[in-house]
């Protein structure tokens, strides 16, 4: 049975941390255990209203810098987490 689908974003501007591949085959591992399909992207073209529509969650894996591609990013962001959308 599938819950839904995951984001996991990691997209950096600053710092990139060596372990970002690790941690997503992590959560691709632990997240399917317990029946989520995960996405992973480092695109901040999904951080649109319309795309984020399509998670249960979005999961901010290392992140660092300006991270949501600008204003409208981080407003679909906020939008989805109000509308009872995840974030971890």
């Amino acid at each position: 049975m599938t819950r839904g689908r995951i984001l996991v974003y990691s997209r950096t501007t600053g710092y990139r941390h060596a372990s970002i591949p690790a941690g997503v085959a992590a959560l691709q591992a632990a997240c399917r255990s317990d029946g989520f399909t995960v996405v992973a992207t480092e695109d901040p073209a999904v951080l649109t209203p319309g795309e984020l529509a399509g998670f249960a969650a979005v999961v901010f894996l290392s992140t660092s810098g300006a991270t949501c591609g600008g204003p409208a990013g981080q407003a679909a962001l906020e939008g989805f987490v109000r509308a009872g959308g995840g974030f971890a």
